[in-house]
């Protein structure tokens, strides 16, 4: 009996599919993996039926922060854009400018400043500033430093113009109605003769910088000439040195000579000295060795004739002894003395 086999067809693509399988609800064509010949849809079912209880996974609504006009989703290729109808077309946000330009600020924060002192670079405390007397303060404790402060903040952050408060009733209330824009300080008025003393005051400190600059410029034109001339001396001089190089070369070697000449001279100076000191200390040492060699025998000689004469005799030959120690300590004397001369005269 013959066995039929089941008629295979190859499918290469999706298109394939869709057409041996035909318009089925179940058909997904996407989740087909059809090089492996399976399915995909159980894996994405099972991944859905997981993450269905899992409330780290819920998928969360984001706002829509985009307010551009939608744009409607038909098969048409040109876009057809929505049209919003609204019941107040002219509604306009009634906002303040200068309330949302001007940044909040605390009363009286011009308090702060003080305790705050400036020093120079020398380490010393700088003199603060004599304000005039049309400039008084405003509000509790307000000192002359706190008004100088409050109103050197005013001309450097605030470009409007410093008018000071101007209401009246600061002094009842300044909690209230204090202006923060402005420095502690009350409404004054600037005259003409403020003016002319300011004008005559930077009259003043020009000229004063004028003549600093011009002493300045003087020194440095000063400077600059000394430096010049001092320059031009030194090229003068290594010009005469490179024209005549010879003769202080042989300046130089000639004064050389002489000083090791002078330097030979005082060693054979040295060594002679040397050697007459030499030669006295030996002659007076022979001189020594020979007188008492000569006392030596004549003591031999004199015990000798005592032993064979009289006590006179004897008596006599000490007289003798004594007559001859004289002569001899007065020949050392001589010859001592005869040695200092020399010395003396080789000195």
């Amino acid at each position: 009996m013959e066995r039929k086999s089941i008629p295979v067809k190859r499918i290469f693509h999706k298109p394939q599919i869709v057409r041996g399988l035909g318009s089925n609800l179940y058909t997904d064509v996407n989740a087909n993996q059809f090089r492996a010949g399976g399915s995909l849809l159980n894996k994405v079912q099972r991944s859905r039926h997981k993450n269905l209880y899992d409330i780290n996974h819920q998928i969360r609504a984001k706002p829509d922060l985009n307010t551009t006009l939608p744009v409607r989703q038909t098969a048409s290729i040109f876009k057809q854009p929505v049209t919003k109808v609204t019941n107040h077309p002219n509604n306009k946000v009634k906002t303040d400018p200068q309330k949302a330009v001007d940044q909040p600020k605390q009363l009286f924060w011009e308090r702060k400043l003080n305790g705050l002192n400036a020093f120079d670079i020398a380490e010393e405390l700088v003199k603060t500033m004599d304000l005039p007397k049309g400039l008084q303060g405003v509000g509790p404790a307000c000192s002359d430093k706190t008004l100088l402060s409050s109103i050197a903040s005013a001309l450097h952050t605030s470009p409007a113009p410093v008018t000071g408060q101007l209401t009246a009733a600061v002094e009842k209330n300044p909690g209230v109605w204090l202006n923060t824009s402005q420095p502690l300080c009350k409404a004054f008025v600037v005259t003409d003769d403020d003016i002319r003393k300011q004008e005559d005051l930077v009259q003043n400190v020009r000229r004063r910088l004028e003549e600093a600059l011009m002493a300045d410029m003087l020194a440095h034109i000063e400077d600059t000439t000394a430096d010049a001339a001092a320059s031009k001396v030194e090229e003068k001089v290594e010009q005469r040195l490179a024209h005549q190089p010879c003769t202080y070369h042989r300046q130089l070697t000639a004064a050389v000579e002489k000083i090791l000449s002078l330097a030979q001279h005082i060693a054979a100076s040295v060594q002679s000295l040397c050697r007459s000191r030499r030669t006295c200390r030996n002659e007076e040492a022979a001189e020594e060795a020979l007188m008492a060699d000569m006392l030596a025998h004549m003591e031999d000689t004199t015990h000798i004739a005592a032993a064979s004469k009289s006590r006179r005799e004897v008596e006599q030959g000490k007289e003798e002894i004594i007559a001859i120690k004289e002569q001899g300590d007065n020949r050392r004397q001589d010859l001592v003395d005869k040695g200092k001369t020399k010395r003396r005269r080789r000195g």
